[in-house]
């Protein structure tokens, strides 16, 4: 038995000594290349803004270097809010800084997702379009942006996850969560980011039509009439229907106004009799 399991032994040993050998690397490699990183920074920010090759050179090191250069985040992401320079090469250089963040994905997410918070919108569409090139990486954190305290950074965030159709099923929930917020202007930017997404968002919202929120009810009425405007798949307007026909009794006027126009755009003609009615009452 000894015999059969020192082979095994040995070469759980030296797998063992491979991955530590392989840590060791790594973080010989993440040390040199964070080194390296800050001396790049170093030289951006001591270069005269004028001499524009010297900080494109940096620039394009730094977007090279891809995830290792994370530690220049920060500087970079400082860069991009600047609007004016006193070259006409700043535009490149703003351009370089942003295919940089790209590039280091992941870590560049949270300083990103900061900018949402930024009075100017200039700052704001910077970020988004950062955000949509990084995309998948960024998905957590702009859904976590939907519960932010402040207003203007949940209606942005919605405004960016609305066109990661490739993450509809992943994004729909918290979207659909946030067409009952209690600001307004969040709960429209909600509802259009998931007319966005079309048919993908459809099944969810019939689902919430029966909610107990007066509000998610509303958002989803309205959100399906915007689907059934701007989608051109027209397959689930029969199935939306039925589910909007049970709102003839919903406690909420505005409710059964809204799921009527829903039901006409989508082509019900049961809706006339109704229509009449409520001409004739008023």
């Amino acid at each position: 038995m000894k015999m059969e399991r020192m082979p095994l032994r040995g070469l759980l040993i030296n797998a063992f000594v491979l991955i530590c050998v392989h840590l060791a690397c790594a973080d010989e490699h993440r040390t040199h290349a964070d080194t390296y990183v800050h001396v790049l920074i170093q030289q951006f920010q001591t270069a005269n803004p004028r001499h524009i090759q010297a900080r494109r050179d940096v620039l394009e090191e730094l977007r090279d270097l891809g995830p290792d250069a994370a530690p220049a985040v920060p500087m970079l992401v400082d860069y991009i809010k600047i609007r004016h320079e006193p070259s006409s090469g700043a535009s490149g250089l703003a351009g370089l800084a942003r295919r940089a963040l790209i590039r280091i994905g992941a870590p560049a997410v949270p300083a990103l997702v900061e900018l949402l918070e930024s009075p100017d919108n200039s700052q704001f569409y910077a970020a988004s379009s950062i955000l949509k090139e990084i995309d998948s990486p960024a998905i957590p954190a702009l859904l976590q942006a939907l519960q932010h305290d402040d207003p203007r950074v949940r209606r942005r965030a919605a405004l960016i996850l609305g066109n990661r159709r490739g993450q509809a099923d992943i994004v729909i929930p918290d979207l659909i969560r946030s067409i009952g917020d209690t600001n307004d202007t969040v709960a429209r930017f909600a509802r259009d980011a998931l007319s966005k997404l079309g048919t993908a968002a459809v099944s969810q919202l019939l689902n919430v039509t029966q909610s107990h929120d007066t509000n998610i009810r509303k958002g989803a009425v309205l959100a399906l009439l915007q689907c059934a405007v701007t989608d051109a798949d027209s397959t689930w307007h029969d199935s939306a229907v039925a589910t909007l026909q049970m709102l003839d009794s919903d406690p909420a006027p505005e409710i059964r106004s809204l799921s009527i126009l829903a039901r006409g755009r989508m082509g019900d003609s049961t809706i006339i009799p109704r229509l009449k009615g409520i001409l004739r009452t008023g």
